[in-house]
């Protein structure tokens, strides 16, 4: 803003944004003209005495940010300024929020004593990253995991705790990218044709979970 008592000639904004947000668009009041990259730059001709100019950037944040941001803004002009504040600082804070979904498919059809192939597959809706993601499995009765035959994907580990057969990781899961981790179970020899084996999970992160 202008407080005057005259007008401000060749006015400048620049807004270097923090690393975390990719701009999506600008817009300014009063006759200004901007670009809509990083760093946002918007300039006046002049900015009239007791007038305001707004300037809106519009930005998407990355998925993976986790930290507050801090925004710090500048103007310069041709004008003499006196004291004028020619720079404002804004801080932002992130709650990173993730939506994990989790579905549990088996090999159709086993015999006792053969071994089954169970695969929870995970997925992360986002918005953001979810960290340390864990997916809990529990087995059917009459089953067993077998974890020297269980191969996962890079980054994944299992361990068995109180029965139920833990996945662990420490890689943040990524948006809109399922995936699946198949563990391999033994069939006790006893369990009669027809029998219906039943494996359910459940997965949760440190990352909040708006479900």
């Amino acid at each position: 803003s202008n407080a005057g008592p005259s007008d401000a000639a060749f006015v400048t904004m620049t807004d270097n944004l923090p690393d975390g947000f990719a701009v999506i668009s600008v817009n300014g009041t009063l006759g200004s003209v901007c670009n809509s990259s990083d760093p946002v730059e918007c300039r006046w001709a002049t900015l009239p005495a007791g007038q305001s100019a707004t300037v809106t950037i519009v930005a998407a944040l990355v998925a993976s940010q986790t930290a507050a941001l801090t925004n710090t803004a500048q103007v310069t002009t041709t004008a003499i300024t006196g004291n004028s504040q020619l720079s404002a600082t804004i801080t932002t804070s992130v709650s990173p929020s993730a939506d994990l979904a989790l579905a549990v498919g088996s090999t159709p059809t086993v015999f006792g004593g053969e071994s089954l192939v169970v695969t929870p597959t995970v997925v992360n809706n986002g918005p953001s990253y979810a960290q340390n993601t864990v997916v809990t499995v529990t087995l059917a009765p009459s089953t067993t995991f077998n974890p020297g035959a269980t191969v996962l994907p890079s980054g994944w580990y299992s361990s068995v705790v109180n029965g139920f057969v833990v996945l662990t990781t420490t890689n943040p899961l990524t948006p809109d990218t399922p995936i699946d981790l198949p563990i391999v179970v033994d069939v006790a020899p006893g369990v009669l044709p027809g029998t219906s084996l039943q494996f359910n999970g459940t997965t949760s992160s440190t990352t909040s979970d708006p479900d």
